[in-house]
């Protein structure tokens, strides 16, 4: 634990840039001032490429939690900034491909949690939408490649639940083979046993359209029971948005 202007602030850097500490443990009290190239999400959470040194780096500024969240992750689980930098080292070790962890920090108030950090070094590799400069032909084998990948992860116990078009990157090697990454990484489950809440993760509308048909021929799975379960998912979602949306303009009458 380092103790900072800020107050306290818990660091992990990967040894690879162990020597980068102190540079690295300045980047919440200096976050306005960094070398900013790009920002690439300014919502809830702000994601930034940075320049430290002679690295680009991908920034992920997580927001600051509600008090009760606060204390959960003081006292109870890791935030999402050490789940990233974990899920990251786990997932590399089982031959997943995400980008390469940095580092993660957390910073402190008045003994809580405040804000989490994690960096990763950044990736050239596109996000599953981006397939424009494709031939079709291209874009067949590149979804039959998503499937293979699909079907690798969730053979390996590995369930992401926002598994949409922006938190998966691909790429090709120099023999033109389609490579895959994760991104988005905290909220990744490990070792479920049960089928569905796999075929669930599928349930992204905006996935490729043959994306169930050729997991589930990959599987051995029957499709119209994963369609089931996937229909079962989206009613779901949409009952879970409508009461969002209400909740929402309750608070705006309020």
């Amino acid at each position: 634990m380092i103790i900072s202007k800020m107050g306290k602030l818990k660091v992990d850097i990967d040894p690879k840039y162990s020597r980068y500490a102190s540079e690295i443990s300045a980047i919440p009290s200096k976050y306005d001032s960094l070398r900013v190239s790009k920002t690439f999400c300014n919502n809830r959470n702000c994601v930034s490429l940075i320049k430290v040194e002679n690295f680009d780096w991908v920034l992920k500024r997580y927001m600051r939690p509600i008090f009760i969240n606060s204390l959960i992750y003081t006292f109870i689980r890791p935030n999402k900034a050490i789940r990233a930098y974990r899920y990251a080292k786990r997932l590399l070790e089982m031959g997943i491909d995400t980008p390469y962890p940095v580092a993660y920090m957390a910073t402190y108030r008045f003994g809580l949690f405040d804000i989490g950090y994690f960096i990763s070094e950044y990736s050239s590799y596109r996000q599953l939408y981006e397939t424009d400069s494709l031939s079709e032909t291209d874009r067949k084998k590149l979804y039959r490649a998503f499937a293979e990948f699909t079907a690798d992860l969730h053979r390996k116990r590995i369930c992401h639940p926002d598994y949409n078009p922006g938190n998966i990157l691909w790429g090709r090697t120099g023999d033109g083979e389609f490579k895959f990454m994760l991104v988005d990484i905290n909220r990744l489950s490990f070792g479920k046993r049960s089928v569905r809440p796999y075929i669930k993760s599928l349930a992204e509308e905006h996935l490729p359209a043959n994306l169930l048909e050729d997991y589930c021929a990959i599987m051995g799975y029957d499709l119209k029971m994963a369609e089931s379960v996937i229909m079962q998912k989206r009613r779901h979602n949409a009952r879970k948005m409508r009461l969002k949306e209400l909740l929402g303009l309750k608070r705006k009458q309020e």
